[in-house]
């Protein structure tokens, strides 16, 4: 009973302990193994702590590992940890997990450079790899950061998973504080083992002023992640407000807009899907590959033929293919009736998309709306790659049925009205 009783002794009385009790205080330890000196480092216990540091209670004992000092930098007790630092503590004690009371520093930069100044290692990496660096950029501690660098911290220190400073900064630090680790020499294009880059990591936390002071510093934006994911097929994909942007932007700078992920997407594929269309347009304009198929062996024309007449227009004019088949033997052209795209045009009466998707998807059979419309609306088709195909079929007198699933009269009826139109109307 007198044990117990001890624990809550005040300060008072603890300074009329003669030194010989003084042992026994670790032995008094609470229900949580914590002695009367981790309380008090945890809790900021200025006076207590001086007066247990006085009988010489050792300031390095731990709990579970866990030292005063470790207690008293997670408290951000500031005095206490000059206290402990004073009477000797070791400062490059590390927990269970290697961490060292550096590590626990990170919102208070006047305790990190306290640390410092006390032989703190700077570079000291926990059981994951990381260091003190690495968990002040991660918390966006652009204070630490600097009094970290300044004392030597290595900028492109890697822990577990390939990830160094600029990577957990990227995703969610400022500006500068990315900038400062740039300055210091931090590397712009380092790879995690995921393949991902800073850039990458910005854009998928949309940190959009990293983004751009990472593209400013010619961070590489062809680079490509263990998915096969480019900076380009992430921004697509995530679909944020900056995501056109972002995606416009990249393009101006990248060098491969074929580069397919690991289901074989390419970026002309999302986008059409996603209906970007300024995005499609931009693909186009550096020659991306309309007939690239992915793993369904689909086209990016089989995504728009179920969703938007126009980007239907611009693939074809680019030279997508019509009668690919995707892994269901089916055409854009089966894509369309499936979706009702048609029809849903039919009702709106919108003649001009009408005309288009019957020409530009064979006419889906449908032999005398076709008839009635090209009476009434003017359609280049001599711009269409495809055309020219239905001519060689004719030519030669495939089977055009066979080959495109289209009867031949309507590919007549195509080719006669492209052959008489008026040059003028062209």
């Amino acid at each position: 009973m007198k044990k117990y009783l001890l624990i809550f002794v005040s300060s008072l009385f603890l300074e009329t302990l003669s030194m010989d009790f003084s042992h026994i205080l670790y032995e008094l330890a609470n229900t949580h193994e914590e002695t009367a000196l981790f309380s008090a480092a945890k809790f900021g216990d200025q006076k207590k702590l001086e007066t247990l540091l006085r009988f010489g209670i050792d300031e390095n004992k731990s709990s579970k590992s866990i030292t005063p000092l470790h207690a008293a930098v997670l408290g951000e007790h500031t005095v206490c940890v000059e206290l402990l630092l004073r009477a000797g503590a070791h400062v490059n004690a590390a927990t269970s997990r290697s961490e060292t009371a550096l590590h626990f520093a990170i919102n208070s930069n006047f305790i990190t450079q306290m640390l410092i100044s006390y032989g703190a290692y700077v570079d000291a990496t926990d059981i994951y790899g990381y260091v003190a660096l690495h968990n002040a950029a991660a918390k966006n501690q652009e204070a630490v950061v600097k009094s970290l660098l300044q004392a030597g911290a290595d900028v492109n220190k890697i822990a577990r998973g390939g990830t160094s400073c600029l990577h957990l900064a990227a995703g969610q630090a400022s500006k500068d504080l990315v900038m400062l680790l740039l300055d210091a020499g931090a590397d712009i294009n380092l790879t995690n083992q995921l393949g991902e880059t800073s850039l990458y990591v910005a854009l998928n936390n949309s940190n959009q002023a990293v983004v751009e002071l990472l593209l400013e510093r010619n961070a590489l934006v062809d680079s490509f992640s263990k998915h096969g994911n480019t900076p380009l097929h992430l921004v697509l994909k995530k679909g944020d407000e900056s995501c056109q942007s972002n995606a416009l932007r990249l393009l101006k700078l990248c060098s491969e807009v074929n580069r397919a992920d690991s289901q074989k997407l390419t970026p002309l594929h999302i986008a059409v899907k996603k209906e970007y269309v300024e995005v499609v347009k931009c693909l186009l304009g550096a020659n991306a590959q309309v007939n690239v198929t992915n793993y369904f062996n689909e086209t990016p024309l089989h995504f728009a033929a179920v969703s938007n007449s126009y980007v239907v227009k611009l693939l074809l004019e680019a030279g997508s293919d019509p009668f690919i088949q995707d892994g269901d033997e089916k055409t854009a052209l089966d894509k369309a009736e499936e979706g009702y795209f048609f029809e849903t045009e039919l009702m709106k009466n919108n003649k001009q998309a009408c005309i288009e998707l019957l020409c530009y998807f064979m006419a889906l059979k449908k032999k005398a709306a076709l008839i009635k419309l090209l009476s009434q609306t003017k359609v280049n088709l001599q711009r269409f790659v495809f055309f020219a195909k239905l001519l060689s079929l004719l030519k030669n007198n495939r089977s055009a049925c066979h080959l495109t699933n289209i009867p031949v009269d309507i590919i007549k009826i195509i080719a006669d009205y492209a052959v008489n139109i008026q040059p003028a109307c062209l």
